[in-house]
Parts: C-alpha cells; sequence; structure tokens
C-alpha cells in the first residue's frame, strides 16, 4: 500500500510538472506571435510610403529579436516564420498569407538573427547569474568582516574598559601609598642597597634629617651617618640584607651637624 502510494504521487507530481511546463510554453509562444501585432501596425499604417520599406523590415526584425531574447532560440524561430505570412498579409490587404515568391535567404538571415540574439540572450543571463552570485559572495564575505571587526570592537572595548579599570586602581594605590608614605608620622625613606642613593623621602623624613626632599634625593644613606658610626652602620647594611625585617637602634646626623639616636626598622622591597 505504501509503495503504491508513493508511485502514485510521483506521477501526480510528474503530470502537474508537465501541465505547468507545457502552460508556460503556451503562454511564451503566445506572446512571441503577439509580439508581431505591433510591427504588423506600422506596417499597415506605413503602406502608402514604399519608401519606407526598410523601417518596416526593422520593425519586424525588432519584434523577432525581442521574441528571441525572452522566450529562447526556438521561440524566436517560430516568430520569426510568423512573421512572413503576417507581413504578407498586411501587405496584399489580407489577400495572401503566403508570398508568391519566398526568398530563402531572407528567411534564413531571420532564423540566424533569432539563433544570435537567444545565445546572447542566454549568455547575459548566465553572466548575470555569475554577477548574482559573486554579489552574494561578496555581501556574505562583509557580512563575515562587519562581524568579526563588531567582535574586535568589543573585544578593544573590554581590553580600554580593562585599561580605565587598571588607571583606577592604579591611582586607588597613589593615594593609599600617599597615605601610607607620604602623610605617614614616621619618617620613611627608601634607599638603594647597593649605591646607598635615596630613592624617595616623606615630609617626617625631612624634618627628621634637617634636608629638603631634593637635597636627600641628591644624597646617600652614608651622608647621614657621623664618620664613627660607618664601620657600625655598614654592618648593620648587611644585617639588613639577611634579614628582610630588620630593627635596631642606630644613630644619625642631623644637617646641623646634631647627633640622633633613632630607632631603625627596615625591610627590603624588590621593585624590578
Amino acid at each position: 500500500v505504501s509503495s503504491s502510494r508513493v508511485s502514485k504521487s510521483s506521477s501526480e507530481s510528474k503530470e502537474v510538472n508537465w501541465k505547468k511546463r507545457l502552460r508556460n510554453d503556451l503562454v511564451r509562444y503566445s506572446l512571441a506571435l503577439l509580439s508581431l501585432a505591433a510591427p504588423a501596425a506600422v506596417d499597415f499604417a506605413l503602406q502608402p510610403y514604399p519608401s519606407l520599406g526598410p523601417i518596416i523590415n526593422i520593425v519586424y526584425i525588432i519584434a523577432i529579436c525581442a521574441a528571441a531574447w525572452w522566450g529562447g532560440a526556438l521561440v524566436g524561430i517560430v516568430t520569426s516564420f510568423a512573421a512572413i505570412p503576417v507581413s504578407t498579409f498586411v501587405a496584399t490587404r489580407g489577400k495572401l498569407f503566403i508570398p508568391p515568391h519566398l526568398n530563402p535567404v531572407a528567411v534564413i538571415v531571420l532564423i540566424s538573427i533569432a539563433v544570435l540574439v537567444s545565445r546572447v540572450a542566454r549568455f547575459s543571463k548566465r553572466v548575470e547569474e555569475v554577477l548574482r552570485s559573486r554579489n552574494e559572495e561578496l555581501e556574505d564575505r562583509v557580512r563575515e568582516r562587519t562581524r568579526d571587526l563588531s567582535m574586535s570592537t568589543a573585544s578593544l572595548e573590554a581590553e580600554i574598559s580593562q585599561h580605565q579599570e587598571t588607571e583606577l586602581q592604579l591611582r586607588q594605590s597613589e593615594q593609599r601609598y600617599r597615605l601610607l608614605f607620604e602623610d605617614s608620622p614616621l619618617a620613611m625613606v627608601v634607599f638603594d642597597v647597593d649605591s646607598f642613593e635615596f630613592l624617595a623621602a616623606n615630609a617626617t623624613a625631612e624634618r627628621l634629617y634637617g634636608y629638603t626632599r631634593e637635597e636627600l634625593l641628591d644624597m646617600k644613606l652614608s651622608d647621614t651617618w657621623p664618620p664613627k658610626e660607618a664601620a657600625a652602620m655598614m654592618d648593620a647594611l648587611d644585617a639588613v640584607q639577611k634579614d628582610p625585617a630588620y630593627a635596631a637602634s642606630m644613630t644619625i646626623q642631623h644637617k646641623g651637624g646634631k647627633m640622633l639616636n633613632v630607632e631603625v626598622r627596615v625591610a627590603t622591597v624588590d621593585i624590578g
């Protein structure tokens, strides 16, 4: 039963397609024959003017070309043959359909024109299809590139947002550094353990040493040692490198020459 239903459905589908194709062919041939109405009307109107015969021929050729262009070679050939009785009927005022002296060369020329125009039309349609296909491919590529660009833009926006967030965190870190270092009530300095050069100093350290910050940054830690304490201070620095949290009492020299005993806590920090 199932096989019978499939065969019946296939047969009905073929019959529908055949009827549709037949109907389309009838429409094409009918329109092609109707296209001869315009040149026939021109032919009838220009009959009193024999000198305009070439114009009449051109109008018939245009109708044949139009039929071949839209309907194909076979439609163009049928229109070419139909143009002969139509033009004869108009020229003889309805007395004849077939000309008494048929020119085979003219018929061959009309058929050749119809075939040539149909081929040009077919080639033009193929070129149009290729161009349409290429255009669709180009549009697909443009959409793909646009999508990639949108993704890149989104990625760039994310990077910018992350960069802004990093800058904000850096500013917040700088503010915390200012609170912990710059505004600390304890004297704090940063120095290089190899060259002993001051790298940073807060306001409390300026007051403790008696030097301005600019003066301290041009000095070395050893410049603040009393001459008699130099050896002991070197030993203390060696101990600092071994103990990451060194604490001891030291003697430093104020800018004015005064000796100060201070409690010192030193920690090593790798700042790259």
